[in-house]
């Protein structure tokens, strides 16, 4: 299935907005997790915007938070991920 633009933009606002809204795109949606977003996956674009809660929401869902690029962009943005 291939995503269309409003799909994934629409899940990258719930995830840094709504999870619970985010929570029903994913499960319509399961192939947002390899999605792209303005050249980024979605886990390195929420980084690189300073949107902590998106950032928490995808590495919540098991997002790899320790793909190489995407963890020095979570720690120079002063992203860290702490435990609720």
């Amino acid at each position: 299935m291939v995503l269309n633009r409003d799909i994934v933009g629409q899940f990258v606002d719930a995830a840094a907005q709504d999870p619970i809204r985010a929570d029903r795109l994913l499960g319509g949606h399961p192939n947002l997790r390899s999605a792209i977003w303005l050249g980024e996956s979605l886990l390195r674009f929420l980084a690189i915007e300073n949107y902590a809660e998106g950032v928490r929401y995808l590495a919540q869902r098991g997002w790899n938070v320790n793909d190489r690029k995407t963890s020095r962009e979570i720690k120079d943005s002063g992203l860290f991920l702490k435990r609720r």
